[in-house]
């Protein structure tokens, strides 16, 4: 009798982290800003602003911006 499902589900092999830096390393390298200059710099805000739902930024810059932590209730 031939067992159902696939026996071998638990040993695949696991997701890679991603290589390369994420959109938010990308931004910050393009304005060639320092971590000092993260909270006040009106360029990567406004970005923030736009992305923050959908792409890593980092939990002390949305806290420091005043945005509203999840869940949303929109």
């Amino acid at each position: 009798m031939r067992k159902r499902g696939n026996p071998t589900w638990s040993q695949g092999e696991p997701n890679p982290l991603p290589s390369g830096p994420s959109e938010f390393e990308r931004v910050v390298i393009r304005l060639k800003l320092s971590p000092d200059q993260y909270a006040s710099s009106p360029q990567l805000r406004a970005w923030a602003e736009k992305k923050w739902r959908e792409k890593f930024v980092p939990e002390y810059l949305l806290k420091a911006w005043g945005f509203r932590a999840w869940p949303l209730s929109d």
